[in-house]
Protein backbone atom coordinates (compact mmCIF):
# COMPACT_ATOMS: atom_id res chain seq x y z
CA UNK A 1 0.00 0.00 0.00
CA UNK A 2 1.11 3.23 -0.71
CA UNK A 3 1.26 6.00 1.85
CA UNK A 4 -0.64 9.09 0.74
CA UNK A 5 1.62 12.32 -0.16
CA UNK A 6 1.93 14.30 3.87
CA UNK A 7 1.21 18.26 3.90
CA UNK A 8 3.47 20.92 4.90
CA UNK A 9 3.54 20.08 8.81
CA UNK A 10 2.32 17.07 8.83
CA UNK A 11 2.80 13.57 10.45
CA UNK A 12 1.27 9.84 11.07
CA UNK A 13 0.61 8.78 14.56
CA UNK A 14 0.09 5.42 15.62
CA UNK A 15 -3.73 5.21 17.58
CA UNK A 16 -2.74 1.69 19.16
CA UNK A 17 -5.72 -0.22 18.50
CA UNK A 18 -5.16 -2.51 15.32
CA UNK A 19 -2.76 -1.33 14.01
CA UNK A 20 -4.34 2.13 12.91
CA UNK A 21 -2.85 5.34 12.19
CA UNK A 22 -3.53 8.78 11.74
CA UNK A 23 -2.32 11.67 9.37
CA UNK A 24 -2.12 14.79 11.76
CA UNK A 25 -0.62 18.25 11.34
CA UNK A 26 0.68 20.35 13.98
CA UNK A 27 -1.30 23.43 12.59
CA UNK A 28 -4.50 21.99 13.40
CA UNK A 29 -6.26 20.25 16.10
CA UNK A 30 -5.20 17.15 17.15
CA UNK A 31 -6.78 14.14 18.82
CA UNK A 32 -7.03 13.92 22.27
CA UNK A 33 -8.45 11.29 25.16
CA UNK A 34 -11.81 12.58 25.14
CA UNK A 35 -12.28 10.57 21.73
CA UNK A 36 -10.65 7.35 22.15
CA UNK A 37 -12.92 7.35 25.81
CA UNK A 38 -16.07 8.11 23.55
CA UNK A 39 -14.92 5.16 20.96
CA UNK A 40 -14.75 2.81 23.75
CA UNK A 41 -17.66 3.74 25.79
CA UNK A 42 -20.04 3.31 21.99
CA UNK A 43 -21.00 0.22 21.40
CA UNK A 44 -21.99 -0.99 17.54
CA UNK A 45 -23.32 -3.70 16.51
CA UNK A 46 -22.76 -6.01 13.10
CA UNK A 47 -24.36 -4.12 9.83
CA UNK A 48 -24.58 -0.74 10.94
CA UNK A 49 -24.51 2.30 9.94
CA UNK A 50 -23.03 4.80 11.25
CA UNK A 51 -21.93 8.67 11.49
CA UNK A 52 -19.30 10.53 13.51
CA UNK A 53 -20.69 13.96 13.62
CA UNK A 54 -17.48 16.58 13.26
CA UNK A 55 -15.19 13.83 12.53
CA UNK A 56 -12.30 16.03 12.66
CA UNK A 57 -9.40 13.81 11.30
CA UNK A 58 -11.46 10.67 11.57
CA UNK A 59 -9.94 9.38 14.69
CA UNK A 60 -13.51 8.07 16.42
CA UNK A 61 -14.70 6.61 12.96
CA UNK A 62 -11.43 4.64 12.97
CA UNK A 63 -11.29 3.00 16.28
CA UNK A 64 -14.96 2.35 15.61
CA UNK A 65 -14.38 0.83 12.32
CA UNK A 66 -11.73 -1.06 13.85
CA UNK A 67 -13.38 -2.12 17.14
CA UNK A 68 -16.36 -3.56 14.33
CA UNK A 69 -15.26 -4.19 11.40
CA UNK A 70 -18.59 -5.42 10.00
CA UNK A 71 -20.13 -2.09 9.96
CA UNK A 72 -20.24 1.47 7.84
CA UNK A 73 -19.06 4.34 9.19
CA UNK A 74 -19.31 8.06 7.86
CA UNK A 75 -17.59 10.91 9.18
CA UNK A 76 -18.75 14.37 8.55
CA UNK A 77 -16.80 17.49 8.94
CA UNK A 78 -16.85 21.31 8.34
CA UNK A 79 -13.42 21.65 7.74
CA UNK A 80 -12.14 21.25 4.84
CA UNK A 81 -8.17 20.79 6.15
CA UNK A 82 -9.68 18.46 8.50
CA UNK A 83 -11.87 16.65 5.87
CA UNK A 84 -8.54 16.10 3.73
CA UNK A 85 -6.38 14.90 6.60
CA UNK A 86 -9.30 12.37 7.36
CA UNK A 87 -9.95 10.91 4.06
CA UNK A 88 -6.50 10.13 3.80
CA UNK A 89 -5.92 8.64 6.99
CA UNK A 90 -8.90 6.20 5.99
CA UNK A 91 -7.29 5.80 2.45
CA UNK A 92 -3.81 4.56 4.56
CA UNK A 93 -5.36 2.43 7.05
CA UNK A 94 -7.19 0.61 3.69
CA UNK A 95 -10.28 1.88 5.04
CA UNK A 96 -12.39 3.36 2.21
CA UNK A 97 -14.67 0.34 1.17
CA UNK A 98 -16.02 1.17 4.68
CA UNK A 99 -14.91 4.64 5.90
CA UNK A 100 -16.58 7.95 4.07
CA UNK A 101 -15.56 11.14 5.09
CA UNK A 102 -17.81 13.91 3.53
CA UNK A 103 -16.94 17.60 4.08
CA UNK A 104 -19.66 19.44 5.74
CA UNK A 105 -21.92 21.06 8.08
CA UNK A 106 -23.42 19.49 10.85
CA UNK A 107 -26.50 21.37 10.78
CA UNK A 108 -27.48 20.33 7.17
CA UNK A 109 -26.73 17.00 7.77
CA UNK A 110 -30.56 15.57 7.19
CA UNK A 111 -30.02 17.07 3.79
CA UNK A 112 -27.05 15.68 3.20
CA UNK A 113 -27.93 11.71 4.15
CA UNK A 114 -31.26 11.97 4.67
CA UNK A 115 -33.73 11.57 7.49
CA UNK A 116 -33.64 8.16 9.86
CA UNK A 117 -30.54 6.44 7.74
CA UNK A 118 -28.20 5.71 10.59
CA UNK A 119 -28.31 2.96 13.82
CA UNK A 120 -25.75 4.99 15.52
CA UNK A 121 -24.24 8.90 15.68
CA UNK A 122 -21.48 9.80 17.58
CA UNK A 123 -20.05 13.13 18.28
CA UNK A 124 -16.88 14.83 20.53
CA UNK A 125 -18.75 18.31 19.82
CA UNK A 126 -17.38 21.92 21.07
CA UNK A 127 -17.91 22.42 24.74
CA UNK A 128 -17.56 25.73 25.11
CA UNK A 129 -20.83 28.81 24.05
CA UNK A 130 -19.90 31.31 21.89
CA UNK A 131 -18.08 33.76 24.18
CA UNK A 132 -17.75 30.92 27.18
CA UNK A 133 -13.26 30.28 27.70
CA UNK A 134 -10.60 31.24 26.15
CA UNK A 135 -10.80 31.01 22.15
CA UNK A 136 -7.66 30.62 19.44
CA UNK A 137 -7.51 32.76 16.44
CA UNK A 138 -6.94 29.88 14.44
CA UNK A 139 -10.37 28.95 12.91
CA UNK A 140 -9.78 25.10 13.00
CA UNK A 141 -9.03 25.20 16.67
CA UNK A 142 -11.43 27.44 17.54
CA UNK A 143 -13.77 25.24 15.50
CA UNK A 144 -13.01 22.33 17.47
CA UNK A 145 -14.02 24.22 21.19
CA UNK A 146 -15.97 26.57 20.61
CA UNK A 147 -19.90 26.31 19.51
CA UNK A 148 -19.36 29.33 16.85
CA UNK A 149 -20.17 26.76 14.00
CA UNK A 150 -22.74 24.30 15.60
CA UNK A 151 -24.52 24.76 19.01
CA UNK A 152 -25.40 21.62 21.42
CA UNK A 153 -29.12 22.51 20.07
CA UNK A 154 -28.32 22.23 16.62
CA UNK A 155 -25.83 19.34 17.22
CA UNK A 156 -29.32 17.16 18.71
CA UNK A 157 -31.43 18.53 16.22
CA UNK A 158 -29.31 16.91 13.15
CA UNK A 159 -28.74 13.66 15.61
CA UNK A 160 -32.40 13.34 16.21
CA UNK A 161 -32.94 13.53 12.00
CA UNK A 162 -30.26 11.36 10.89
CA UNK A 163 -31.15 8.48 13.42
CA UNK A 164 -33.62 5.53 13.17
CA UNK A 165 -36.38 5.08 15.89
CA UNK A 166 -34.62 3.47 18.82
CA UNK A 167 -31.27 4.51 17.57
CA UNK A 168 -28.41 5.19 19.87
CA UNK A 169 -26.50 8.48 20.20
CA UNK A 170 -23.27 8.56 21.78
CA UNK A 171 -21.64 11.72 23.22
CA UNK A 172 -18.62 12.79 25.61
CA UNK A 173 -19.17 16.55 27.09
CA UNK A 174 -17.90 18.29 29.72
CA UNK A 175 -19.40 17.56 33.23
CA UNK A 176 -21.15 20.47 34.25
CA UNK A 177 -23.17 20.55 30.95
CA UNK A 178 -24.95 17.51 31.51
CA UNK A 179 -28.39 19.86 32.79
CA UNK A 180 -28.91 21.23 29.38
CA UNK A 181 -27.75 18.02 27.59
CA UNK A 182 -30.11 16.02 29.48
CA UNK A 183 -33.05 19.29 28.76
CA UNK A 184 -31.95 19.38 25.03
CA UNK A 185 -32.27 15.78 24.72
CA UNK A 186 -35.31 14.81 26.07
CA UNK A 187 -36.93 17.79 23.62
CA UNK A 188 -35.96 15.52 21.31
CA UNK A 189 -36.93 12.66 22.39
CA UNK A 190 -33.39 11.87 23.06
CA UNK A 191 -34.03 9.63 26.43
CA UNK A 192 -30.41 8.95 28.42
CA UNK A 193 -29.69 5.36 28.88
CA UNK A 194 -26.04 5.31 29.91
CA UNK A 195 -23.99 7.45 31.79
CA UNK A 196 -20.75 7.39 32.83
CA UNK A 197 -18.62 10.68 34.61
CA UNK A 198 -14.85 10.86 33.98
CA UNK A 199 -12.93 11.61 36.55
CA UNK A 200 -9.12 12.71 35.91
CA UNK A 201 -8.14 11.35 39.43
CA UNK A 202 -9.77 9.48 41.67
CA UNK A 203 -10.05 12.32 44.25
CA UNK A 204 -10.85 15.03 41.86
CA UNK A 205 -14.56 15.75 40.68
CA UNK A 206 -15.75 15.12 36.98
CA UNK A 207 -14.63 17.34 34.50
CA UNK A 208 -16.03 14.82 31.56
CA UNK A 209 -19.67 12.69 30.47
CA UNK A 210 -20.11 10.06 28.35
CA UNK A 211 -23.84 9.68 27.68
CA UNK A 212 -25.61 7.04 25.66
CA UNK A 213 -29.24 8.28 24.49
CA UNK A 214 -31.88 6.39 22.72
CA UNK A 215 -34.32 7.62 20.03
CA UNK A 216 -37.80 7.15 21.26
CA UNK A 217 -38.27 4.08 24.17
CA UNK A 218 -38.11 4.39 28.04
CA UNK A 219 -35.34 1.99 29.11
CA UNK A 220 -34.48 2.94 32.54
CA UNK A 221 -31.24 4.83 32.57
CA UNK A 222 -27.77 3.08 33.73
CA UNK A 223 -25.57 5.04 35.98
CA UNK A 224 -22.40 3.77 35.96
CA UNK A 225 -19.10 3.52 37.51
CA UNK A 226 -17.06 7.01 37.69
CA UNK A 227 -13.79 6.01 35.13
CA UNK A 228 -11.12 7.27 36.61
CA UNK A 229 -8.00 8.32 34.61
CA UNK A 230 -5.14 8.41 36.20
CA UNK A 231 -3.73 7.02 39.73
CA UNK A 232 -0.74 8.77 40.10
CA UNK A 233 0.96 11.52 38.36
CA UNK A 234 0.94 10.87 34.66
CA UNK A 235 0.54 7.14 35.43
CA UNK A 236 -2.80 5.63 33.81
CA UNK A 237 -4.59 4.46 35.68
CA UNK A 238 -5.51 0.38 35.04
CA UNK A 239 -8.84 0.66 32.99
CA UNK A 240 -7.26 3.73 30.96
CA UNK A 241 -4.49 1.28 30.38
CA UNK A 242 -6.81 -1.44 29.17
CA UNK A 243 -8.62 1.09 26.93
CA UNK A 244 -5.56 2.01 25.21
CA UNK A 245 -4.81 -1.42 24.25
CA UNK A 246 -8.22 -1.78 22.73
CA UNK A 247 -11.77 -3.92 24.03
CA UNK A 248 -13.70 -6.41 21.94
CA UNK A 249 -17.12 -5.12 20.75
Amino acid sequence: MSLPLLGNEERIDDLYCQGLKVIQSASAPGFSIDAVLLADFAKVKVGEQLIDLGTGTAVIALLLAGKQPQCQVHGLELMADMADMASRSVALNGLAERVHIRQGDIRDAQELYGRSVFDVVVSNPPYYKVGAGKISSDPLRAAARSEHYCSLDALLDSVAALLKPLGRFYIVHRAERLGELLVSAEKRQLHCVRLRMVQPKAERPANLLLAQFSLGGREQLSVEAPLVVYQAENIYSEEMKQIYQGREG
